[in-house]
């Protein structure tokens, strides 16, 4: 089955009974234009909103709403819907996570870093949580062992995993370990 025809069959349950399963139905919907075969992330954000009316406000609607926000470059919003998702569940990963990044991109990199380390706390090994906090630290002189522990963590987890070759490389380079860094630069080009 394609996205056309899981779109047709969503409507066609939908015109059949209304009532069936409507918020997940919304949810899917969301989905399928939020998808990279569609990326429609106005249409994906107006469905999830119908579904979370209905969803009595669940954290998983609520994140899928903050990566639409995010995917339309609406921070503010986007953050506003992952600390709804926290009121949920204070310790919840993909919102701190998610948090992290917002901030980040909105040029407030200590407070992106504090969140990035509450989901580190909620899960130590999520490889992208140990990528994405290594190189937050990759950016302070101060910070550059704890940068190397986390890309060397996210390597044990997965080898395979590009961009921890590459942020390893940079903090080797940045401790002028150049066959170091070359080694893992080869190894990031290496990964499929």
């Amino acid at each position: 089955m394609d996205m056309e025809d899981a779109v047709k069959l969503l409507e066609s349950i939908h015109r059949t009974d209304p009532d069936f399963m409507r918020a997940e139905i919304y949810m899917l919907h969301g989905d399928l234009k939020f998808s990279n075969t569609h990326k429609e992330y106005n249409d994906a954000l107006t469905f999830y909103k119908r579904a979370n009316q209905m969803m009595n406000d669940r954290p998983d609607s609520f994140i899928k709403l903050g990566i639409c926000h995010e995917k339309l470059r609406e921070f503010d919003e986007a953050e506003i819907c992952y600390k709804k998702a926290l009121k949920k569940d204070k310790t919840a990963f993909l919102p701190l996570f998610r948090l992290g990044l917002v901030h980040i991109r909105n040029n407030n990199r200590e407070r992106g870093i504090k969140y990035l380390e509450q989901a580190y706390g909620a899960d130590p090994l999520h490889i992208e949580v140990l990528v994405k906090l290594g190189e937050a630290y990759l950016k302070d002189e101060n910070k550059i062992k704890e940068s190397e522990e986390l890309f060397l963590k996210a390597l044990e987890v997965d080898n395979n995993n590009g961009d921890a070759h590459v942020g390893l490389g940079r903090v080797y380079e940045k401790q002028e370990k150049t066959d170091l860094s070359i080694e893992q630069f080869k190894h990031a080009l290496k990964v499929p």
